[in-house]
């Protein structure tokens, strides 16, 4: 393998660890990478890289020293004219100047963001700009852009920015479904996955407002409902009985979901053997239970009253 080749390799590598979240690991690629790489572009990739991981690491004083080597590197060439935008955008974004890296990402002409050779990437460059604006108190031009993408089918943000950039200009999470084309519903489902909590919660509950049984819907809901909120796995277990799919109970898949609270499966498994007399629940609450820190159990047979109100009398410790 030749120096080159190898550089490549490691800064493909490093690219890997930085879409992974593995910040450190990619920092250490990127150096290595540089330390071989002959390659203009191969270097060029790996300063990009090297510099939105120090970022994202908080190392600013070094991402600022990397900038000014990934301009000089790529100013050899005219096709590398825009690539410091995306990280320079980035690190601006982190230092609080709205200003500047709103500039920065504006200055890439809408050419080059269209060219995949420029090393300027259209979604991640949108995604700056909207931030810039949200944060410089222009909700409505932020809202706007993002729509914008959504209507393209691109999730430029995540799903609870994405709820707070709509309702910064007076919407809700519940226009994404609208705007977002329903040929490309399973990119939307994805983007819900990758943020568990009740903002996403409260977008599949809009997916279902507008798609209500499809398939692409239900199957989604089964593989995620783990992670829903309990009252939201409840209406999941609901609607997946009702499609004739007891077997993929969301209520069942949180209560066996370990990576949940002892709370939360105590909750789930009540509720399923309250509401479906669902014996598999029988073995997931008893445990549940157990785990359940002594200080929360009034906290839990409270909720589990009025949610549960059955299981709640059964399981009531009988006063002395």
């Amino acid at each position: 393998m030749t120096l080159d080749s190898e550089a490549s390799h490691l800064m493909n590598h490093a690219r890997t660890d930085f879409s992974s979240g593995r910040f450190t690991e990619a920092i250490s690629g990127c150096q290595e990478a540089l330390v071989c790489a002959g390659d203009p572009r191969t270097r060029v990739m790996a300063l990009q890289t090297f510099v939105e991981s120090l970022v994202h690491m908080g190392r600013l004083t070094e991402a600022n020293a990397a900038l000014a080597e990934l301009r000089s590197e790529a100013a050899t060439d005219p096709a590398f004219a825009h690539a410091t935008a995306e990280p320079e955008g980035r690190l601006r974004l982190a230092e609080r100047d709205y200003a500047l890296a709103l500039a920065v990402v504006r200055a890439v002409p809408e050419d080059v963001r269209d060219d995949e050779h420029s090393l300027a990437d259209e979604d991640s460059l949108c995604e700056i700009e909207i931030k810039c604006l949200y944060f410089l108190e222009r909700p409505h031009e932020a809202a706007q852009l993002l729509r914008a993408c959504l209507r393209d089918a691109h999730l430029p943000l995540s799903v609870p920015e994405i709820a707070d950039a709509l309702e910064a200009d007076g919407s809700r999470l519940a226009e994404v479904v609208d705007l977002f084309p329903e040929e490309a519903l399973c990119a939307l489902l994805m983007g819900i996955s990758e943020v568990p909590g009740p903002h996403a919660a409260e977008l599949l509950e809009a997916v279902w407002d507008h798609y209500g049984t499809d398939s692409r819907v239900l199957t989604f809901a089964a593989e995620f409902g783990a992670k829903l909120p309990v009252v939201n796995a409840l209406h999941w277990s609901v609607r997946l009985r009702n499609a004739g799919q007891a077997d993929q109970c969301t209520l069942l898949a949180l209560a066996a979901n370990q990576h949940r609270t002892p709370r939360e499966r105590a909750l789930a498994a009540a509720v399923a053997l309250e509401l479906f007399s669902d014996v598999n629940a029988l073995g997931l609450l008893a445990p549940a239970l157990e785990e359940v820190p002594d200080e929360q159990s009034a906290l839990v047979l409270d909720e589990m009253r009025l949610l549960a109100p059955d299981i709640a009398v059964a399981i009531e410790p009988v006063p002395a």
